[in-house]
């Protein structure tokens, strides 16, 4: 059975005041935290945490870290990835 694997993006943004005008205006800095999840038992656990840049593919850079870190077993029938 696959492995069902959750990931939430929130990305960092930053005021910024444009030539001493009133009002800030809220924008990105360019980077986000990717946190990925997984459910177990109707349990939800934090499972690992990416800072990336906001041009990272997160899909293709939460699949490179799975590959290297997670024992292969755990993987030998795929994973789903859910955005939420």
């Amino acid at each position: 059975m696959k492995l069902s694997i959750y990931y939430v993006i929130a990305k960092e943004l930053q005021n910024s005041n444009y030539a001493g005008e009133e009002d800030f205006v809220e924008e990105t800095t360019g980077h986000k935290t990717v946190t990925v999840y997984t459910v177990e038992d109707g349990k939800i656990d934090k499972f690992f945490e990416l800072n990336l840049l906001n041009t990272e593919n997160t899909e293709e850079e939460i699949g490179d870290y799975l590959f290297e870190h997670v024992n292969d077993c755990v993987l030998e029938d795929g994973f789903n990835l859910i955005q939420l």
